[in-house]
C-alpha cells in the first residue's frame, strides 16, 4: 500500500469512527483489563459460586420458550432478489418463485428484515412485536459495564 492510499484509508477510518466510538473502545479495553485482573486473582473457580448479580430475576428452569414464529415476506413488495437468503445465518430461507422460511431453522436474528432492499420481510406475530416494543422501551439506553466479583 503506498503512502497516498494509506492516508486515504486513514482519513476514511477517522471519519467513520467518531470520538464517541473511540471512547467506547477505550472503555471496553479498560473493562477487559479490570475483568482480567479480577479473574486471575480468584482463589479458585468455586469462589464465584455465591455470586449475586443485581437485576437478576428468576428465569424458567426450562430456558427460553420456543416460538414458532419467523419473519414473513410481503409478496406485493418482494422482488425475489435473494438478499434475505444470502444473509440468513442458518439457511432457513429458500428462494424459488417465492421466498419460503423454515421456521424450525429460523433463529429470529432478523438479518433478512434488516437487509431486504424493498422492506418486504417483516415480523407480523403480535407476541414478537410486543417483545420488541418492550425491549426498545426498556433496554435502549446504554449502560456502563460492571464487574460483580469482589
Amino acid at each position: 500500500m503506498d503512502a497516498g492510499t494509506f492516508a486515504g484509508v486513514k482519513a476514511r477510518l477517522q471519519h467513520q469512527y467518531t470520538n464517541n466510538s473511540i471512547e467506547y473502545v477505550k472503555k471496553a479495553m479498560d473493562f477487559g483489563a479490570r475483568l482480567k485482573t479480577k479473574v486471575t486473582t480468584l482463589s479458585s473457580p468455586d469462589a464465584l459460586a455465591d455470586l449475586e448479580i443485581p437485576g437478576r430475576f428468576p428465569y424458567d428452569s426450562g430456558g427460553a420458550r420456543p416460538m414458532a414464529v419467523s419473519p414473513v415476506t410481503q409478496e406485493a413488495t418482494c422482488t425475489v432478489c435473494g438478499t434475505c437468503a444470502g444473509v440468513c445465518p442458518t439457511a432457513a430461507i429458500s428462494i424459488d418463485e417465492s421466498v419460503a422460511t423454515r421456521i424450525e431453522l429460523c433463529i429470529r436474528c432478523c438479518a433478512c428484515i434488516k437487509n431486504c432492499p424493498t422492506n418486504a420481510r417483516v415480523m407480523e406475530d403480535s407476541a414478537w412485536k410486543a417483545i420488541a416494543t418492550w425491549l426498545n422501551e426498556n433496554c435502549s439506553a446504554r449502560k456502563e459495564p460492571h464487574i460483580f466479583v469482589d
